[in-house]
């Protein structure tokens, strides 16, 4: 055997070469989609369809959430749905009260679910949804529609339920 012998490495530091590398006028923004405002017609529903605890008035009324001009490359598109404005009727199934509670001319112990999708998955809120799987193509962008569902429902906590106006609101 021989002894391999290797070169005393440089003792001197390599060379350090230092640029400056200044960014002007870069503005980040956050690519958005369009959307305008759903409203449902519900109709009149007779209060006899809500005799007994956590009673559905059975149908869900359907509406399309238009969601225009994404640009194109985005790689998720989500919508939030707040808590309603009016509050929570049963928080724990998603029923939300109806607006002017407090009013003696709205329904009483009756509030209004909403579901997303052909599924009808009742909707979560505050918290992001991913929507983009509806139809957008992220090579071109463009338009797509979400399935919307709502119905009315008397919550296992409503004992008492009287005939009103109906309504109330969501903001997304």
């Amino acid at each position: 055997f021989q002894p391999i012998t290797t070169p005393n490495p440089d003792p001197s530091p390599p060379l350090k070469y230092t640029h400056e590398i200044r960014y002007s006028t870069v503005a980040f923004t956050e690519s958005t989609c369009q959307a305008s405002d759903v409203s449902f017609n519900m109709g009149s529903v007779s209060l006899s369809s809500f005799q007994g605890a956590g009673v559905r008035n059975g149908s869900w009324t359907q509406q399309n959430l238009n969601i225009n001009n994404c640009p194109a490359g985005l790689n998720r598109i989500s919508i939030i749905l707040t808590t309603p404005p009016a509050g929570w009727l049963d928080s724990g199934n998603k029923v939300f009260k109806l607006n002017d509670s407090s009013d003696a001319a709205t329904a009483k112990g009756i509030g209004i679910q909403l579901a997303l999708g052909p599924s009808q998955t009742i909707a979560q809120y505050d918290t992001p949804i991913p929507v983009n799987n509806y139809g957008y193509n992220s090579f071109t962008g463009g338009s797509f529609t979400v399935p919307l569902s709502a119905r009315y429902i008397k919550p296992a906590s409503s004992s008492v339920i009287a005939a009103g106006r109906a309504n109330a609101s969501v903001i997304f």
